[in-house]
């Protein structure tokens, strides 16, 4: 089990990883107030070896009101939520806002080396606002632990550290891991 507090908001997420020969599953459990809501987010991904996102399934309680979110990848085609989604055809991997764990997703499939950078297309799950949409960021690789993250056009951008296993343990800002 891995463990991050929010430090922007008052969250705390608790979340497990689960690896297969072909797979890794990952179910999480986001608690907490954000921007003064309380929030209680619950996602499962299903990942292939390669850190490619196969499906996402995220169930977001915003105070009183829920939403559901579906989406699944096959034969590279997006499917938000049983419906062609063409809209994120160039998309690979996924962004949850409220969480640190999506920034693993490109750091492990990317596997760059010291001083490359790649521009990918994410699909961006905005929680608060309940919006789903592409965009772009950058990821540079600065030393063994460290990535220069940005969003595109650069609004955003932060140092990111990560473990050995490519997990995220600071988001200066943001996120801090924990000890559970």
């Amino acid at each position: 089990m891995i463990a991050w507090h929010g430090l922007s908001d008052d969250t705390s997420e608790v979340l497990e990883l689960y690896y297969s020969e072909n797979n890794i599953e990952v179910n999480s459990v986001i608690s907490g107030n954000a921007e003064g809501i309380f929030v209680l987010v619950h996602y499962k991904l299903l990942l292939n070896s390669e850190w490619e996102t196969v499906s996402v399934e995220i169930k977001a309680d915003l105070g009183r009101e829920e939403t559901l979110y579906l989406l699944k990848k096959e034969n590279g085609i997006w499917f938000k939520n049983g419906k062609v989604a063409t809209e994120l055809s160039k998309c690979v991997d996924i962004d949850i806002s409220l969480t640190p764990f999506t920034n693993s997703l490109p750091v492990n499939r990317l596997k760059l080396k010291i001083g490359e950078e790649n521009l990918i297309e994410v699909v961006y799950f905005d929680i608060l606002n309940r919006e789903v949409n592409p965009v772009q960021q950058r990821y540079k690789k600065l030393d063994d632990t460290s990535y220069r993250f940005q969003t595109v056009p650069s609004d955003f951008e932060a140092i990111i550290t990560f473990d050995n296993k490519g997990l995220v343990t600071n988001y200066p800002g943001l996120f801090r891991r924990k000890e559970i």
